[in-house]
């Protein structure tokens, strides 16, 4: 082979590894995103299954103080 073919040769092969690369890149920055989402997401859903608890213990307590208040009153 010609010398100018296998310089051709390996400047496309240059190329190729180098979009390989710039993909893989790109896939990563993106897998990192998802993961960041994912995380607030998952955060998220703690905090709403934690304040729907605390919500039920406030009812529970306004209920007995209801319950509490009504028997003085028939005392």
């Amino acid at each position: 082979m010609s010398n100018e073919l296998l310089f051709l040769i390996e400047i496309l092969t240059g190329a190729v590894i180098g979009m390989v690369g710039w993909y893989a890149k790109g896939i990563k920055d993106e897998q990192l995103e998802t993961r960041k989402e994912l995380t607030n997401v998952q955060i998220n859903y703690v905090h709403k299954e934690e304040l729907k608890q605390f919500r039920t213990e406030i009812i529970d307590l306004l209920k007995e103080v209801r319950q509490d208040i009504k028997e003085l009153k028939d005392k």
